[in-house]
Formats: C-alpha cells, structure tokens, sequence
C-alpha cells in the first residue's frame, strides 16, 4: 500500500511542477480529470484501502482537487 501513497506524493509533486511551467499543464488537467479515480485506487474500499484514507488526505493538492471547488484553484487551472 505505500506505493499507492507514493505515487499520491508524486502526482502532487508533478501538479506543483506544471503550475509554473504552462508548457506541461495537461499534466494537470489530465490530473483534475481523474484525481477520484486516483484517489479510490490509492485507497480502495477494502479494509486494506482504508488504511491509506489518512494518508491520502496529508496529500495537500489532492485534497485541494476533490475538495475545494474549482474557482478557487486559481493558477493551478488556468
């Protein structure tokens, strides 16, 4: 199961990354797109999956994506 939250830090590295760089934003766009897909993947709903849900939630962007409402992303969507 850690790899599944290594690669929750990773997305939130590469999102940071593609907010500064416009050339590589459909990285974040692709992202936005699927980040529930990612995030049940990383913690599916199995007592194993769970275990991750504490984890998933300490990745900040992540958290941003599925909780805050788009508007208020600001530079991350444009």
């Amino acid at each position: 199961m850690n790899n599944q939250i290594n690669i929750m830090y990773f997305l939130e590295q590469l999102c940071d990354v593609t907010v500064e760089d416009k050339e590589f934003r459909g990285y974040l766009n692709m992202v936005r797109r699927d980040i529930s897909k990612i995030v049940d993947l990383a913690a599916p709903h199995t007592l194993a999956g769970q275990l991750n849900i504490r984890d998933v939630k300490k990745v900040e962007f992540i958290n941003r994506l599925l909780w805050v409402d788009a508007n208020s992303l600001g530079p991350y969507l444009a």
